[in-house]
């Protein structure tokens, strides 16, 4: 059993937890002055940066998968396809399709935590002021419903292309 970390999760969660952190970075330095330790010391910056993404970035991704329960009672999905599917069919799933509906629909998610949460968060707990003027927030609402959309047809085409796959398996057995 391959036990690497692929891409596609990996890039979807460090790249959801990356637009978590640069909102709330410049959130906050359009608010105020940035927090110094970012223009101090650059190495100890993008470590930081790097460990904080992967961590809310795998927050946001835990989010999606707690979501895909409720999806899956409207439009359920056969999971287990990543698991008895022809090793070609899994691949292409996962390179066409599986891979962008994990990251738009992070992306989506991080945006609207952003949005609802954010700025309360900023400024409660970092004890730092964070505004965008209004119209960032309308833009950043409608580049998360475009994700969600996207994420949302990327998610039927899953079913569709397992459902295939399964009918296809099951003609060939028959025959």
């Amino acid at each position: 059993m391959n036990f690497v970390p692929k891409a596609g999760p990996l890039v979807a969660e460090i790249l959801s937890g990356s637009v978590l952190l640069i909102l709330g970075y410049f959130a906050i330095a359009y608010g105020e002055s940035a927090p110094p330790i970012l223009h101090e010391n650059p190495a100890t910056a993008i470590s930081l940066f790097a460990l904080m993404a992967w961590l809310l970035g795998s927050i946001v991704d835990a989010v999606r998968n707690l979501l895909e329960e409720l999806w899956d009672r409207r439009a359920p999905i056969r999971w287990d396809f990543f698991f008895h599917g022809q090793s070609d069919e899994i691949a292409n799933l996962d390179q066409y399709f599986f891979s962008f509906y994990m990251a738009d629909a992070d992306l989506a998610i991080a945006i609207i935590l952003y949005l609802v949460l954010g700025k309360s968060f900023l400024t409660q707990v970092l004890g730092r002021r964070a505004d965008f003027p209004w119209m960032v927030y309308i833009i950043l609402l409608i580049v998360a419903l475009v994700f969600a959309r996207d994420a949302r047809s990327l998610r039927h085409e899953i079913k569709e292309y397992i459902d295939v796959s399964e009918k296809r398996r099951a003609q060939k057995s028959e025959a």
